[in-house]
């Protein structure tokens, strides 16, 4: 039972993650979509992305 609890707690904290990346990822392609975003935001992730 305690096995079970666990397992479901660990479900939901995946779960939650995932949430938060899909969530993160839309807005932030939201806002570069609608040109919110300073170029130097997307060199700068580019190249945190590059390395």
């Amino acid at each position: 039972m305690l096995r079970t609890a666990a397992r479901q707690a660990l479900t939901l904290h995946v779960a939650v993650d995932r949430l938060l990346a899909v969530g993160t990822v839309a807005s932030f392609l939201g806002l570069l979509l609608t040109d919110r975003i300073h170029p130097l935001v997307v060199l700068l992730l580019e190249l945190y992305l590059g390395f």
